[in-house]
């Protein structure tokens, strides 16, 4: 294992040392499962005291998250500070409780009146409503929480009590209106503050690790690869400088003395004294003409100043002379491999 390897490790281990601290730290003071004002909740502001007491006694106590309306009127729902959109005035709930509905609603310090049924009962902590076949008992969210009941538990008696008087089947604390101001229930709204703050943290720690194993550090590595070279770059790079000089008669020499020397190898007279004219003239090949405007041409190249037109019209003679030479070439050495055929 190479040292950066080493040194990624430890740096990932001391964030996420760091990470569980701050959760177990932060996680221990949230408002564990639930939320405020729930059953699951055993912090300071949840109901799990009340309601593992009464499940202790006995008594007929659910946990449900069931609308109201199509719960049954036969039990006694208990809604404690609701977050979702609700009202006791609301006609769809005015109509459940007539029809027999039992409600317990508790919310915050100012006891809600409703503009409907009778008054049965006014107390301290709570006022009570009967209205058609079923009530509402209205009283204070505080007096059910772990909190106070630390300190005081006759409040939350006194309801308790209270509703003994009615029939009833089952006592539902009914969560269903505690999680979100929707229909749809929203996981995150309703994770505990220690859940989420992990949540948080591990998304923050997954994104800077990224970012620093994307990060370069030191020079940059050269990659070298096997390139193939274009084919005649170094012609077409000569060629250029020749173009951007204005070498043309230089160019033209060039193109002269391979011509030359095509007609020598051709010919095989690489040591006479004859020019290439002259045996072109003796060897009877087409184009003599050509060639000799050709030989003039460049025999003088040096006297004067050549034209761009005279220079593409020179190189492109040259260029079809040796492809007459190349033809002759051919038809010679057919007529060589056809001769011993004609002999037998």
């Amino acid at each position: 294992m190479n040292k950066k390897s080493k040194k990624d490790i430890i740096i990932l281990l001391i964030l996420f040392a760091i990470l569980i601290y701050v959760t177990l730290t932060f996680s221990g003071k949230s408002k564990s499962l639930g939320g405020d004002y729930s059953v699951l909740n055993k912090q300071h502001k949840g109901l799990s005291v009340i309601y593992e007491t009464l499940k202790n006694l006995d008594c007929p106590v659910k946990f449900k998250n069931n609308n109201l309306e199509k719960g049954s009127n036969r039990d006694i729902h208990i809604i404690v500070m609701p977050r979702k959109k609700f009202s006791l005035k609301d006609d769809k709930i005015k109509n459940w409780i007539k029809d027999g509905g039992k409600i317990i609603y508790l919310g915050d310090e100012n006891l809600e009146e409703i503009n409907y049924g009778k008054e049965i009962d006014s107390r301290e902590d709570f006022l009570v409503y009967e209205y058609g076949k079923g009530f509402v008992l209205i009283g204070k969210a505080q007096v059910f929480t772990n909190r106070y009941l630390l300190k005081n538990k006759e409040k939350a008696y006194n309801i308790l009590s209270y509703i003994e008087k009615f029939p009833y089947e089952n006592i539902i604390f009914n969560e269903y209106y505690n999680y979100m101001n929707s229909e749809r229930y929203s996981l995150w709204e309703d994770l505990p503050f220690g859940i989420r703050l992990m949540v948080q943290q591990l998304v923050i720690l997954i994104v800077l690790f990224f970012i620093y194993k994307g990060s370069r550090f030191g020079k940059i590595i050269p990659l070298y690869e096997e390139t193939q070279r274009d084919k005649n770059e170094y012609l077409k790079a000569v060629s250029s400088l020749y173009k951007k000089a204005d070498c043309k008669e230089e160019v033209i020499n060039i193109y002269y003395e391979d011509l030359q020397l095509h007609v020598k190898k051709a010919f095989n007279t690489m040591g006479s004294k004859k020019s290439w004219v002259e045996t072109w003239n003796e060897k009877n090949i087409e184009n003599y003409n050509r060639a000799k405007r050709v030989h003039e041409v460049c025999s003088n190249i040096n006297k004067k100043k050549i034209s761009n037109k005279e220079f593409v019209k020179i190189i492109r003679d040259m260029e079809k002379l040796k492809k007459t030479l190349e033809k002759r070439s051919e038809s010679y050495w057919k007529d060589m491999l056809k001769e011993p055929q004609r002999k037998q």
